[in-house]
């Protein structure tokens, strides 16, 4: 193995850490996750493996930490304000592994150490996180559509294989570049395998999909939860409930006035955001009437998405769904991080409605970080998933693209209508139909409206679920067994 003097392995160390900050978090970029190992793993592979752990635990704490600053939560006095930085040690502990096995193992199997251990942590991460799995390393592609297209196969495991073999595999090439012999037919392979991802990935952004139509969905939310009118609204809920009263009431009826004007533009489905509105539990059996009147007056399917504050008892986080005949077809709470929003938790299964615009199902935000449970679209094929949202300036966009991933994986459009973030619809294979930043439109309302297929398509993740990650598992015990 080639030995780079003092000043060389500083350089690489410095590319390795700034790749590393912008592989993932706040300002990723794609090519930057794909960089990272090839730079850091060249690095540690030449250190001792307390000095590899060390070094590597810090880089993690530190470019994790600031490149999630405010991403798990809001409030430095929360521990969750800092769970990137706690992940720092964990992701130590992989290239330390990688660097004790490669120096074992020296064949091209070697390179697969890192790649399998990183899947099977961020697999572990997403079992025991109470945030799900945002922030996992495939989220960085969003903008390279042909390799999420692999969400349909693997979910976001395989992505993530795919970008941290890259470094391994050619860092062991470098190490071998002299023995042609020893390399060749591994980086055809390999070079096989890439090409195939790419092309799969392309052909099914190409080839002319099965849809027989589109609906008009309009979403809409009317006041800035983050800003001076939110903070005012939820603040009376704690200390002036008269006031609160007399708030909600004002939103809902600008939700209801901008409902119409969509409906009477064409709009077939009006979505609502996330908490809206926020309301009074003695008053919610009115505004279902009221939007039970509505929805069938304008002849809509109508979601709203309310968030009920009663002083006596537990809030909650809900969805409702109203069809053309005023019927509530959908009762959904929100199950995703209730511990952390301290409201009643859902049962985790997802509802569906048959309707001339395909099959519907709803969800809000936060649970869309669960593919486990969000796989149940893929397995009762839903056409459309309605996703009212709330979200804050530090995880606009990319929280929005986890939702985008849970289509491509699923095989459903998507409509997320998202206060504080980027509202977004995107077709089954993640290409965006419409989108609005909350934080570049103006006004004293925000308003998306898209043409959404009405047809979804089938994937083959939903019925697999996460067999590629458990042949990962079992790979890496046997390499490291053996």
């Amino acid at each position: 193995m080639h030995k780079e003097d003092s000043v060389k392995k500083g350089a690489i160390l410095l590319f390795g850490t700034m790749f590393l900050f912008f592989s993932n978090g706040r300002w990723c970029f794609a090519l930057a996750a794909w960089l990272y190992p090839l730079f850091l793993l060249r690095y540690t592979r030449q250190q001792k493996p307390l000095k590899c752990f060390l070094v590597t635990s810090i880089l993690f704490s530190v470019c994790s930490q600031i490149a999630f600053l405010k991403f798990t939560s809001s409030n430095p006095a929360s521990i969750l304000y800092y769970l990137p930085a706690f992940l720092g040690p964990i992701y130590g502990l992989l290239f330390t592994l990688d660097s004790v096995m490669y120096h074992r193992l020296k064949s091209v199997v070697s390179t697969l150490v890192f790649p399998l251990s990183y899947v099977a942590v961020e697999f572990l991460l997403t079992l025991v996180n109470p945030l799900g799995n945002t922030g996992m390393l495939a989220y960085s592609q969003y903008q390279v559509l042909p390799v999420m297209q692999l969400a349909s196969i693997t979910g976001t495991f395989g992505i993530t294989f795919l970008i941290v073999w890259f470094g391994s595999f050619v860092n062991w090439i470098y190490d071998n570049i002299k023995n042609f012999d020893t390399i060749k037919r591994p980086v055809i392979l390999y070079l096989i395998l890439m090409i195939s991802v790419f092309t799969f990935g392309s052909l099914r952004l190409i080839l002319p999909d099965s849809n027989q139509g589109t609906v008009r969905i309009a979403g809409v939310h009317v006041f800035d939860l983050r800003g001076q009118e939110g903070q005012a609204v939820m603040t009376a809920a704690s200390n002036d409930f008269d006031r609160f009263i007399e708030m909600s009431s004002d939103i809902q009826s600008r939700l209801f006035e901008v409902t119409q004007r969509e409906a009477q533009a064409g709009a077939k489905i009006v979505v609502w955001s996330e908490i809206s509105p926020p309301v009074a539990k003695k008053d919610e059996l009115k505004l279902l009437e009221k939007a039970k009147k509505q929805a069938k007056e304008l002849g809509i399917y109508l979601v709203i998405c309310p968030y009920v504050v009663s002083p006596e008892a537990i809030d909650e986080n809900k969805l409702y769904i109203f069809s053309p005949e005023g019927k509530l077809v959908i009762e959904h709470y929100k199950y995703g991080g209730n511990l952390i929003e301290g409201t009643v938790r859902g049962t985790g299964i997802l509802q569906t409605v048959d309707t001339p615009y395909g099959r519907l199902s709803g969800v809000i935000c936060w649970d869309q970080d669960f593919p486990v449970v969000m796989r149940q679209a893929g397995q009762n094929d839903v056409d459309i998933m309605l996703a009212p949202t709330a979200d804050w300036k530090e995880i606009d966009p990319l929280h929005s693209m986890v939702g985008m991933t849970r289509a491509i994986e699923n095989g459903y459009s998507l409509f997320r209508q998202d206060v504080n973030g980027l509202s977004i619809a995107v077709n089954p294979q993640g290409e965006t139909l419409a989108k609005m930043d909350h934080y570049i439109s103006s006004g004293s309302e925000w308003t998306m409206v898209a043409e959404v297929p009405i047809n979804g398509v089938s994937t083959l993740y939903p019925a697999i679920g996460d067999s590629f990650v458990w042949l990962c598992l079992i790979v890496l015990i046997v390499i490291i067994v053996k």
